[in-house]
């Protein structure tokens, strides 16, 4: 198989286990928020694996660091619609695997 051929299978729900389990002092729903915007971001899968192993083996890390600038993406302003990009990140985490 060359370089080229190669893709990272997307596993959202395993990384979500393996961060809660790895960092028990993380929420799951939190880290969940995070790999939520960092999609929304435009971070690539690749990108947000490798991102958040850093982010486990720092014990001073919060996961809120994946993504400069984080807001939480569950917490809009009362009133307001939620964006096509919001909905359509919500959309590519519940394809991934919904894990509640």
């Amino acid at each position: 198989m060359t370089e080229s051929a190669h893709t990272v299978a997307r596993a959202v729900p395993e990384l979500l286990d393996l961060a809660t389990a790895v960092r028990s002092d993380w929420p799951y729903d939190e880290v969940q928020a995070v790999i939520l915007a960092a999609h929304s971001a435009g971070l690539t899968w690749p990108q947000v694996l490798v991102g958040m192993a850093r982010l486990l083996v720092d014990p001073a890390a919060r996961p809120q660091e994946l993504v400069p600038n984080h807001r939480d993406q569950r917490a809009r302003r009362a009133g307001t619609a939620p964006t096509a990009e919001y909905l359509a990140a919500r959309k590519a985490i519940a394809r991934d695997g919904d894990h509640e």
